[in-house]
């Protein structure tokens, strides 16, 4: 389990280095929850928490939601059959990201 879940971080990083980029910071914060959820709700409940969290929803893929607000951009990768989902947050100011990246994960 946990090697997938390496895998899907380590995507989700990379993904969301390039966003780091774009949005002119190298911060991210990460976080990772159990779920019972499957995929199609997981990726629903992405959503609502990111609008939640003033995120505007910019993509939405097979097992991730993206989103952004002012300069920051985040992940949520929903890996059901795993029983988890993975939450990140990256931009210019760390504290700021861990506290976006737990409001979403809070809230999921």
């Amino acid at each position: 389990m946990f090697t997938t879940v390496r895998i899907v971080a380590l995507a989700s990083l990379a993904a969301l280095t390039a966003a780091g980029a774009a949005f002119g910071g190298p911060s991210m914060a990460a976080r990772i929850t159990q779920t019972t959820l499957d995929l199609e709700a997981c990726k629903l409940r992405a959503q609502d928490v990111a609008k939640q969290a003033k995120f505007k929803v910019s993509k939405v893929l097979e097992f991730s939601v993206y989103a952004e607000t002012e300069s920051y951009g985040m992940i949520v990768r929903c890996a059901p059959e795993k029983g988890v989902v993975f939450f990140s947050v990256a931009g210019p100011r760390m504290e700021r990201a861990t506290s976006y990246v737990n409001e979403i994960a809070g809230n999921f």
